[in-house]
């Protein structure tokens, strides 16, 4: 056997196992399907146990940046119930027993010169506890977070916590197994909506920025997608096999 015969065996050993591999991975994500709807609504959630500020980093056209921390951040139940603090705290986001939660952020901005403007913004959280992968999605509502009473429901300002221009969406990925990722620091950049919102507000009469936040399950490949897949790990598998064959017959008998 040649080296390049001893190559080729390897490379159609390394597929097949790759295909069978693949296999054991689909199957593993079609089987937790069922258990993922039966989690009772209790499993698909960020930033759990957090109470660090929320802080928004604006680039201004003079060159200079700033960071200016939340006057006000939290969270508000689909049963229109807000929990939030001044300076921080809690802002969980996603499904949490029989609750679903929005969280927010309020920032108080500085006055500007006409001729400054922000070119560019962040948005920067703690992860906290994040479970699941998820989607994180970020808008300007159009909710007044001043007409908030802690703890008094209120169900039409939760609706429009979740109506408004989308600012980012974010793929938020699963920390459960490292406690010391539970505290690293997401930086979500905003777009040019928000840019645009931020501008007129600090140089209007309201120099207020409100951010809300969901999230929701980030999706999962179509089982077509990962047949897909196994048919072109089988394919080169086929193809290895068939070149190592090939060899072997035109090698002179030794």
């Amino acid at each position: 056997m040649t080296q390049g015969d001893g190559w080729v065996d390897f490379m159609t050993t390394f597929l097949a196992r790759s295909t069978a591999f693949a296999g054991v991975i689909l199957a593993a994500v079609l089987g937790s399907a069922p258990a993922r709807a039966s989690c009772m609504g209790t499993c698909e959630f960020a930033f759990a146990g957090v109470s660090n500020d929320a802080d928004l980093v604006l680039t201004l056209s003079n060159g200079t940046s700033i960071t200016i921390a939340a006057t006000t951040q939290g969270n508000v139940t689909n049963f229109g119930v807000p929990m939030f603090g001044v300076p921080s705290t809690n802002y969980l986001a996603g499904l949490w027993g029989s609750a679903s939660y929005e969280n927010f952020f309020d920032f108080t901005l500085p006055s500007e010169n006409a001729g400054v403007t922000v070119t560019s913004a962040s948005l920067t959280l703690s992860s906290g506890l994040i479970n699941s992968s998820l989607t994180y999605t970020l808008l300007g509502p159009t909710a007044v977070i001043s007409k908030f009473t802690p703890r008094a429901p209120n169900q039409t300002l939760y609706n429009e916590l979740g109506a408004g221009t989308t600012y980012a969406t974010y793929l938020l990925s699963p920390n459960t197994s490292s406690p010391a990722a539970q505290l690293s620091e997401i930086m979500v950049a905003l777009n040019g909506a928000a840019v645009s919102k931020l501008n007129s507000e600090i140089h209007g009469s309201n120099q207020k920025f409100l951010i809300a936040g969901s999230v929701a399950a980030a999706p999962i490949p179509e089982p077509s997608s990962w047949v897909m897949l196994l048919a072109g790990f089988a394919g080169l598998g086929v193809v290895a096999r068939r070149r190592a064959v090939k060899r072997r017959a035109a090698a002179p008998a030794g």
